[in-house]
């Protein structure tokens, strides 16, 4: 959903797509703010180290690595606030976690 969408609810359209585009610019980063729970939370258990699944695993207090791949670790990285040190290679043995330029802003 695009950042004027996002503001106006769906509920405006505009005529031009320079004044939608020119929305998007000037909001984009606040509409992007509206993150879920799960995702806010390993955005801060993260923070400005790196980290393989264990630690997640072992910070989140969640017993189930599926649990969190599914719900934390894949909306968080679909989204863009994530990064993979080996992102071609998911399932890389040494595979770390650490938070992307859009996930540091989120960082509280």
């Amino acid at each position: 959903m695009l950042a004027w969408e996002q503001l106006t609810k769906g509920k405006v359209e505009f005529a031009s797509d320079l004044i939608s585009s020119t929305i998007t610019y000037w909001f984009g980063d606040q509409a992007s703010e509206q993150v879920s729970e799960q995702v806010q939370k390993i955005i801060d258990i993260i923070r400005d180290a790196t980290f393989s699944m264990g630690e997640i695993i072992t910070r989140l207090g969640i017993a189930s690595r599926r649990y969190v791949i599914t719900n934390f670790l894949k909306p968080a990285i679909d989204g863009g606030y994530v990064l993979r040190s080996y992102p071609d290679k998911p399932s890389h043995p040494k595979q770390r976690y650490y938070l992307s330029e859009k996930g540091l802003k989120l960082v509280k």
